[in-house]
């Protein structure tokens, strides 16, 4: 008879917000891993409810203080389709400029200070600074070239206030674009120092597993907005549809839901993304990808 062993790390350490996983392993196979978030639930659902529709923006951008622009602008989108509103051409290149800037601070605090610390073996990123300072200017500096995007487009570092149903209430001027222009540039050969520094790292193991992977489609070009869902099993929603996708269950063990494509765990985010969409990528980001 096979004997039952649990592994469990109490508190995980590189989350944002409070967690621990469990292991459950029967003989040489894992059965089961319980994923447990065990911080208070905010019910932001719950708050927006009867709630003035061109309020819930400014709510929903108070999910996350790094990703505010993908909250704002989710509802924001859906609040337009509910209406039939179709935005310009220029509203949907600042909500893509926007996005980006916040994928390039957000992605630099993940990478440098939480994944890079167990990819070079130093318990947190303050260790790893001692011996590596070079490493955590290259987050910060990245971090201030998204800042710098939300802040211009958006209004503000944290929490922006420009973007709104419809368009933008204050658009960039040409100065205000070109400093944009310039930051990005200046960043850009750090990004390309950061993707060489992980491709020398390796690929953990679970990423050469097979998984289920999702990933909005962004059309014809590489980006993170799309009205449709697309799926590595082939499958192909349209965003409404992302109920049959979600399939949210509550469990006892986690004040967060889990989630299932047809009773398998799928995977989501800038990985997902990569696998599916890459190939529309250009540019240097195109040429590094397929290295």
């Amino acid at each position: 008879m096979n004997r039952e062993r649990r592994i469990e790390i109490a508190e995980i350490t590189r989350v944002e917000g409070h967690g621990r996983v469990e292991v459950i392993i029967e003989g040489n196979r894992i059965r089961d891993v319980k994923m447990a978030i065990f911080e208070g639930p905010r019910f932001f659902e719950a708050l927006v409810e009867g709630v003035r529709y061109d309020i819930v923006p400014d709510i929903m951008r108070r999910i996350c203080g790094i990703c505010t622009a993908s909250h704002s602008l989710a509802s924001i989108r859906a609040i337009e389709k509910a209406f039939n509103i179709i935005p310009t051409k220029q509203t949907e290149l600042l909500r893509d400029l926007l996005i980006h800037g916040e994928v390039i601070e957000s992605h630099a605090l993940h990478l440098f200070m939480l994944a890079l610390p167990d990819y070079l073996g130093f318990p947190d990123v303050i260790r790893m600074a001692r011996k590596h300072p070079e490493m955590v200017k290259a987050a910060l500096m990245l971090k201030k070239a998204g800042n710098l995007v939300h802040n211009i487009v958006s209004g503000r570092e944290v929490h922006g206030m420009n973007d709104m149903i419809g368009g933008f209430s204050k658009v960039p001027n040409e100065e205000e674009l070109l400093k944009i222009r310039r930051a990005m540039e200046e960043s850009k050969r750090t990004a390309q120092l950061a993707v060489d520094l992980f491709v020398r790292a390796g690929t953990p193991k679970f990423v050469e597993s097979e998984n289920i992977l999702m990933a909005l489609d962004p059309g014809e070009k590489f980006g993170y907005i799309g009205d449709y869902v697309t799926i590595s099993t082939g499958d192909y929603y349209p965003v409404e549809e992302y109920e049959k996708l979600t399939n949210e269950k509550s469990v006892d063990y986690s004040h967060a839901r889990l989630s299932a494509y047809r009773g398998s765990p799928f995977m989501v985010g800038a990985l997902s993304r990569l696998l599916l969409n890459g190939k529309k990528l250009s540019g240097t980001a195109k040429e590094l990808f397929k290295e």
